[in-house]
């Protein structure tokens, strides 16, 4: 007969002296708010390194403060024991903790998901600022509508509100609101096509909230209904908005985008993109660029000028260079 045999796999054994360097105890990340972190532990080493999301930060000791972290971003942090001679522990994990909103902020919608920390919700804006608000999918991010880049986009018509609302942050001296905006026919890249004066019950409003959405203030305001903004004067390409925030400094505020229809008249889309909450720049760039009367050798350029800026540089190429 034939005897039955078993043989074991080929295995490779790798083998580690073990560390006589204690790694550290009780590992602690604290998020204190804004950009900052503190990291404590307990340990017998002298000196310490700690691992921030894969920067490795050597020489520390207990506790330790983290700064300039980013907003909105989850931060995982190792501690590991430096007993000298080249003799370190094995790392410690502290717990992981994500830090608020902070400025600056930019949103450019890269994906077709909800950004981190952004809500969506439905429910009418009443006159006296008090909105009851429900979760909703109200916008979506994508392209379309004769527009390439990813943005954010709410169709307004009938009866409907959409409310794309940021993350909340503290504000600071000196900050200003920016974004691109356009309108455009809700099935084609066509401007609105209003009806006769434009649907008066149509908006688009930009709305912050400093008690944490109890009650919301217009801080820009597009209707058909005698607004300095006017909602289809909007173009169907991406024109600039700045809005400024200063008046705001020291408070803890919430920003929304919010559009309304109560009526069966105009079918559109708002689109926006480019977000940003940012220190006001001192000298800002134009906004609105224009070109008309084109002939064979000349053209007349255009454009609103956001500081006091008195002289202007334009640079142009031919087509494709």
């Amino acid at each position: 007969y034939a005897a039955q045999r078993n043989f074991l796999p080929k295995t490779t054994f790798a083998y580690q002296n073990q560390s006589s360097c204690n790694k550290p105890t009780d590992v602690v990340a604290s998020y204190t708010g804004g950009d900052t972190a503190v990291v404590t532990w307990n340990g017998d080493a002298d000196s310490y390194n700690i691992d921030v999301n894969g920067t490795i930060i050597n020489g520390v000791s207990s506790p330790y403060t983290l700064t300039d972290l980013a907003g909105l971003t989850t931060y995982t942090v190792k501690v590991q024991s430096d007993c000298g001679g080249g003799d370190v522990s094995l790392w410690a994990l502290a717990n992981s903790f994500t830090t608020n909103a902070a400025i600056p902020l930019f949103e450019a919608f890269s994906t077709t998901s909800t950004p981190y920390g952004w809500s969506m919700y439905t429910g009418m804006l009443n006159a006296d600022g008090t909105a009851k608000l429900s979760s909703s999918s109200s916008w979506s991010f994508g392209t379309g509508n004769g527009l390439t880049d990813n943005h954010a986009k709410a169709n307004v018509y009938a009866n409907n509100q959409r409310w794309l609302v940021l993350p909340s942050l503290t504000m600071q001296n000196n900050v200003e609101l920016t974004f691109d905006l356009a309108l455009t026919v809700w099935s084609s890249s066509s401007s609105a096509s209003p009806t006769v004066g434009g649907p008066p019950d149509d908006k688009f409003i930009v709305l912050i909230s400093a008690n944490d959405g109890e009650t919301w203030e217009v801080l820009r305001q597009w209707d058909n209904a005698g607004s300095e903004y006017v909602y289809d004067a909007i173009p169907n390409t991406f024109q600039l908005q700045s809005i400024d925030l200063s008046r705001f400094a020291g408070s803890s505020v919430t920003i929304a985008f919010y559009g309304e229809s109560t009526e069966s008249n105009g079918d559109n889309n708002i689109h926006v993109d480019n977000v940003s909450i940012d220190y006001i720049p001192a000298c800002p760039k134009p906004t609105g660029l224009a070109v008309a009367n084109v002939t064979n050798h000349t053209a007349d350029l255009s454009w609103n000028q956001l500081g006091e800026a008195s002289e202007w540089e334009v640079v142009y190429t031919l087509e494709g260079r």
